[in-house]
């Protein structure tokens, strides 16, 4: 199934475009490249916030509040450019068992961003002073995964 979707996917006009325009490729990647970091970057601020490891000075809800949309239009640029990147090599990433799981971990941990994000706006507060153990959790979780992203991003590359 997913080979067939690979197979039409190559031969669609955006497919053709991004496998064949020789620069393309090399700016799509830069451009995702470049959001991946903004949204670390953000992300690592507000998991170390919840683990408390540095901002005690001010609430978690400044740091979500602060950093979060930091996070999900980057986020919205990634998916962009992860889609157009597909197009132009889709048996590649689609086939790929490293990208699989990447997109797996994806998931879970925009899964665990609204959560935490739930719990941090539904806590009225209770956050800010000290942050809970299931915080602490949430945000070691949510570096572990940002990192294994990462990782498995660049180990598609040298994985069939």
């Amino acid at each position: 199934m997913l080979g067939s979707l690979a197979d039409w996917i190559s031969t669609t006009a955006v497919g053709q475009t991004v496998a064949n325009v020789l620069w393309l490729i090399p700016a799509l990647q830069s451009v995702h490249i470049l959001a991946m970091g903004t949204l670390l970057m953000s992300a690592t601020l507000i998991s170390l916030r919840l683990m408390e490891v540095i901002g005690r000075d001010r609430p978690v809800e400044w740091f979500t509040q602060r950093f979060l949309s930091w996070i999900w239009w980057p986020l919205a640029v990634l998916v962009v450019t992860g889609v157009l990147l597909i197009t132009g090599e889709p048996a590649r990433a689609l086939l790929n068992v490293v990208f699989q799981f990447k997109m797996f971990l994806l998931v879970a941990v925009v899964v665990l961003t609204v959560t935490v994000r739930g719990f941090v706006a539904g806590g009225a507060g209770q956050w800010n002073a000290t942050v809970p153990m299931r915080g602490k959790v949430f945000g070691l979780i949510t570096l572990i995964l940002w990192a294994a992203i990462v990782v498995a991003g660049r180990m598609i590359a040298y994985v069939e």
